[in-house]
């Protein structure tokens, strides 16, 4: 399973690439909207792990974007934001989110929520490259 981790903060993907990993899914990065939307359309990307304040244009409307798309519609979509806001949770699962948690986020229930998400979605995508996290 390929994680697409979206987030501008080196630190948050050297700690959720090595979660990921060693749950064993292959990451990958994207540090700012723009990259992270490219790399939705040109990699085979089974879930997206994002935070809402990233550079390069609106993460609400990278979201919605993704879930309105026949082609990308179906990829879980995780919110790891500094979001904290009392109603964070709720407003970001209305923009189209699959599951929110506030950062530093419980990397355990974290990568329970990521299995439980793309243990139900479907599994084919297109392919191509794209950086991996090291």
């Amino acid at each position: 399973m390929n994680v697409l981790i979206a987030d501008d903060d080196n630190l948050m993907i050297r700690l959720l690439s090595t979660a990921f990993q060693k749950a064993g899914f292959a990451t990958f990065v994207a540090f700012d909207v723009v990259q992270a939307t490219m790399a939705v359309r040109r990699q085979r990307i089974d879930a997206v792990v994002f935070d809402m304040a990233m550079p390069g244009g609106s993460s609400a409307d990278v979201i919605h974007r993704l879930k309105l798309s026949k082609k990308t519609g179906d990829i879980p979509i995780i919110v790891v934001s500094g979001i904290v806001e009392p109603d964070a949770r709720k407003r970001i699962l209305a923009m189209g989110a699959d599951d929110f948690f506030p950062k530093p986020p419980d990397l355990e229930d974290l990568v329970i929520s990521l299995r439980r998400l793309t243990d139900n979605a479907p599994k084919s995508r297109t392919t191509n490259s794209i950086a991996r996290a090291s």
